[in-house]
């Protein structure tokens, strides 16, 4: 069996009886099983890979005048859509903007906390500047840039909208919205759900149909000022 040169293989003296004369095929288990360590030790680096991406495409997005819809076609037209599913891509868009706090936390943690808590997840899970937040100071909100609190704003907005549309798609009923549901909740899930263009078209749809049963006065919208 031919193995590289290059191969670790731990300093064993009498500290260390247990691992005295092992052979070829011994000492080559315990070579793989340090590199997947090793490999694991990067897991949180390749999903910063990842992050980076996401928020390439929401860049993007905005600058092509899409929302969350354009960013997750993005993503699956780079071969991304199959791993960072919708779910993934807000959390992604809450951890990315405050990285440098995550790398300052995941700096106090042990080797096998780092390993554990790698995942975009249970960052937000166990990072204390995702738990339980509180609203910012007025000096914190100074220290934000527009384009910051912008991007955390959007992130929070795509979560929730996520949110809804899944407890809608599981009830039971098959109905997608029920008396219950506020307003602003069927707002979130229309302008989540659809491009702004039909989003638009619904609300002046509304707008109509309330007029006719009398129900509100006419209202003027972007098209009537136009």
């Amino acid at each position: 069996m031919t193995r590289s040169a290059t191969m670790t293989i731990p300093l064993c003296g009498s500290n260390a009886p247990e691992s005295e004369a092992m052979t070829l095929e011994e000492t080559v288990v315990f070579e793989d099983a340090r590199q997947a360590v090793a490999h694991l030790r990067k897991t949180f680096d390749q999903h910063v890979k990842i992050g980076r991406a996401v928020i390439l495409a929401r860049d993007i997005a905005n600058r092509r005048g899409g929302g969350t819809r354009m960013i997750r076609r993005i993503i699956e037209q780079q071969g991304l859509g199959t791993v960072v599913t919708g779910p993934e891509v807000s959390r992604f868009l809450r951890i990315m903007p405050r990285i440098e706090e995550v790398n300052a936390w995941r700096a106090t943690l042990t080797d096998r906390q780092k390993i554990d808590w790698a995942s975009p997840q249970t960052i937000l899970k166990r990072c204390p500047i995702f738990r339980n937040p509180t609203p910012p100071s007025g000096e914190a909100e100074e220290r934000m840039t527009p384009a910051e609190r912008d991007r955390q704003a959007l992130a929070a907005a795509i979560e929730e909208n996520h949110r809804l549309q899944a407890e809608l798609a599981h009830r039971e009923d098959g109905d997608r919205f029920q008396p219950t549901d506020t307003a602003d909740d069927i707002a979130t899930v229309i302008v989540g759900m659809f491009s702004k263009t039909k989003a638009r078209d619904i609300a002046d749809r509304i707008r109509t149909k309330l007029r006719q049963r009398g129900a509100a006065p006419a209202i003027p919208t972007e098209r009537d000022a136009a």
